[in-house]
């Protein structure tokens, strides 16, 4: 608002100026000694810089991206991508933007700032719950600028993950454990305290749980929680895709070897599967050159129509050929 007050008093000078003294505002404004008389010109205006490469959009399954960043700040650091009731949501170290899906080219808009990083999105039943690591959690309310927040009675605000059950149970991971609602974060239930909890998913009545040491599972509501897979270290990036649960996996010494795992339950989460061992002869899609190449870490996997889509970092057995690891996208049918 202060931007645009700024610009009109601007504007308004401009013309008084012109009023008073038309040669010598002709003169100012065009930076030489002469000037033909008459009206006063419109001094040309700087092209706004145009953010790009930050968001891109597929609309057939992801063989082609657009870059659709314009109208976001410029090197904006997106942390996380959620859609929801229409609407995608973008949030980041200076807030939380949103735009509607169905519009060809998103107009992004920027929620009422609650003064802190977002650092997590996640479905809500009325709307996303937002996070803010160490300072809690809210819940923005759709069709309104409204974050209402939710942890006031939360004893830990290092919120990792929130999962809304289908009962509309609300659990919250942190670092020191897991919390439960039953009352829509009006009082907590510290429900596991043995680990950190960075991500949750639940299917059937089933609830499973990434800790920092591996795969916890309840079928009681979270009341209690047995050790399902251990093995691989820590877990995070839970999911469910087609009725199965889908995790990655830290698979073994991240320090000695940073090649992690892609793991999957079809049994509601009792026995857990990989699912990665041919990713290392998947065909990548931006870069045909460095196809070849074994896939070192796995960072998220995500079904859309009938294929996988798996965000990995590439490793590189002959560095002197000049490639560079990066995140890219493996196609992978289901």
């Amino acid at each position: 608002m202060q931007i645009h007050i700024f610009a009109l008093l601007l504007l308004v000078q401009s013309l008084f100026s012109c009023q008073q003294n038309p040669e010598k505002a002709l003169l100012s404004e065009a930076g030489i000694g002469l000037q033909s008389s008459g009206a006063c010109q419109e001094v040309p205006t700087k092209a706004i810089p145009t953010a790009s490469n930050i968001v891109f959009k597929s609309s057939d399954g992801g063989l082609t991206w657009q870059d659709v960043s314009a109208g976001l700040p410029m090197d904006l650091p997106i942390s996380r991508v959620h859609a929801e009731a229409g609407e995608i949501f973008l949030s980041g170290e200076t807030g939380l933007y949103h735009s509607s899906i169905s519009t060809e080219a998103p107009s992004w808009q920027k929620e009422i700032s609650v003064g802190i990083e977002i650092s997590g999105i996640f479905h809500g039943k009325t709307g996303p719950y937002v996070s803010s690591y160490r300072h809690g959690f809210f819940q923005k309310i759709l069709g309104t600028d409204v974050l209402i927040p939710l942890h006031n009675a939360l004893e830990d605000k290092t919120v990792r993950t929130i999962l809304e059950t289908s009962d509309g149970t609300l659990f919250v991971g942190c670092e020191s454990g897991l919390y439960k609602s039953k009352d829509a974060g009006n009082s907590w239930k510290h429900v596991y305290a043995n680990d950190g909890i960075n991500s949750m998913a639940e299917s059937d009545g089933v609830i499973v749980c990434g800790t920092y040491k591996g795969l916890m599972r309840s079928t009681d509501a979270g009341e209690n929680w047995d050790a399902v897979l251990t093995e691989d270290g820590g877990a995070w990036n839970l999911g469910v895709i087609e009725g199965r649960f889908v995790s990655l996996t830290q698979g073994g010494d991240w320090e000695d070897d940073p090649t992690n795992r892609l793991r999957m339950s079809a049994d509601a989460g009792k026995t857990w599967q990989r699912i990665d061992e041919n990713l290392a002869s998947g065909q990548f899609i931006f870069n045909n050159e460095i196809g070849g190449n074994p896939v070192k870490s796995i960072n998220d996997v995500k079904k859309a129509g009938k294929y996988l889509f798996v965000a990995a970092t590439p490793g590189f057995s002959a560095p002197q050929t000049g490639a560079k690891a990066g995140n890219l996208c493996l196609r992978i049918k289901a």
